[in-house]
């Protein structure tokens, strides 16, 4: 493992990312999360070394895979919400696409049940690749929409030099077919294959397609993890807009950028699924689904020809890297899968060229303390050998019932979010009670 010397990733370092476990998960993984930590190549190497081989792999100074593209990716720190910028309104379609996510989501079950890390937990499609069925299709689409853009400009601004290197860059794609009461835990998307090398490996974005209105909001957190797998993962969830303006360093890297991203000052994002919604946040962030603030008054009486299931479509970018347990999908798989052209999407080609069905105003921004009482949710989870607590506060009243317009998605201010070591004594005492 090398790190790179003029890659731009955050400023900090001194040198130049179902509560199973499965490949790096975008939305549906949750044990086994990631850590790290500012550091030289030389340290970052002692890890790998520590594991019997070296890694071909070089990391920016904040700990995202490098490669030549990234200062011009705009979903870097940030979150995006794009309505309907993958609707399917033919019922017949729709039937095609939800027994293609069951399929996938099906044979995925069947190979996490080998046990944790199993090759194939998460189907992978390569950048220089050819779709072979509809949905992986869809994930090509979903890929070329994140860093098609950011290509152009980089194209338009820089040298010869590659943007990234195809073959190992692509989407690692997957499905969840959950009921709508099921929870997804929190948890952070990365190459869990790294963890014994010491590395907490992410993708550069994460992305969830919801293909159902029912179910949990994801909950996306600006909590990212160290480099280094043995170090914790406590600490507050982050507010760009009060860093940047106390910390110079970081000044520095988000002029290089173009400034702070939208919703700066938010600390976590909230989305509530609707058929054709598509949602991206930095692969780096902590996030789960959240049922206590379904909308269940809605999801008790709802439309013959809507699933009742949540289903989600999950997609991660990566670039300069394949996850070590992502695999293309198996020939089984894909013979039972819809032949190409089997749904086209309204908005699916022009999402993918350039992304016009989102603007800021996709997001409401929410100040919690000033909506009036809130309450925290909480939820544990593992991370090495150790037992974590993430805890955020919502409003009471989304708690109870009155969540936001279905499909909405929120900016979240002053949520207080933190996640903290349970000691041994803490574990015994939250027994008792």
């Amino acid at each position: 493992m090398r790190t790179a010397d003029n890659d731009v990733g955050s400023p900090e370092g001194s040198s130049e990312e179902d509560e199973a476990v499965s490949g790096s998960g975008s939305e549906d993984d949750s044990s086994g999360e990631d850590e790290s930590e500012e550091g030289s190549g030389s340290e970052a190497s002692e890890a790998s070394e520590a594991s019997g081989s070296e890694l071909d792999l070089a990391l920016a100074e904040d700990g995202r895979v490098a490669c030549p593209l990234l200062p011009h990716l705009p979903g870097l720190d940030a979150f995006s919400s794009f309505p309907n910028a993958f609707a399917l309104d033919d019922d017949a379609a729709r039937r095609t696409l939800l027994a293609d996510c069951d399929e996938a989501f099906t044979a995925r079950a069947a190979t996490k049940r080998k046990g944790p890390y199993s090759s194939g937990e998460t189907y992978w499609l390569a950048a220089d690749a050819e779709p072979r069925c509809a949905l992986e299709r869809l994930a090509k689409h979903v890929f070329d929409a994140h860093v098609g853009d950011a290509v152009e400009r980089f194209v338009a601004n820089e040298s010869s030099v590659p943007p990234f290197d195809a073959s190992r860059s692509g989407a690692e794609w997957w499905t969840q077919v959950v009921d709508i009461d099921d929870e997804i835990g929190v948890h952070w998307d990365k190459d869990y294959g790294l963890e014994p090398s010491g590395l907490n490996v992410h993708p550069q974005i994460g992305t969830v397609t919801y293909f159902s209105s029912f179910g949990a909001p994801t909950m996306m957190a600006r909590k990212p993890t160290p480099m280094f797998f043995s170090e914790s993962v406590a600490g507050a969830f982050e507010d760009l807009e009060t860093k940047y303006h106390s910390d110079r360093e970081h000044m520095c890297f988000f002029e290089r950028r173009a400034g702070l991203p939208a919703f700066a000052a938010a600390n976590a994002f909230l989305s509530f699924p609707a058929f054709g919604k598509h949602v991206a946040f930095d692969g780096r962030w902590l996030h789960g689904a959240l049922p206590e603030l379904s909308r269940k008054a809605e999801e008790k009486n709802p439309t013959s020809s809507t699933t009742t299931k949540r289903v989600t479509f999950l997609v991660n970018v990566w670039l300069n890297h394949v996850p070590s347990t992502a695999t293309p999908l198996p020939e089984r798989a894909l013979r039972r899968m819809a032949k190409l052209g089997a749904y086209v999407f309204a908005n699916g080609d022009t999402f993918a060229k350039k992304k016009k069905s989102s603007d800021d105003a996709a997001v409401e921004s929410v100040d919690v303390a000033k909506l009036g009482v809130s309450k925290e949710i909480q939820r544990e989870f593992k991370h090495a050998e150790s037992t974590f607590l993430m805890r955020a506060a919502f409003p009471v009243s989304w708690l109870e019932g009155e969540a936001p317009t279905r499909g909405g998605s929120f900016a979240l201010v002053g949520t207080g979010g933190e996640v903290v070591e349970v000691r041994d004594s803490e574990k015994k005492k939250r027994k008792r009670a």
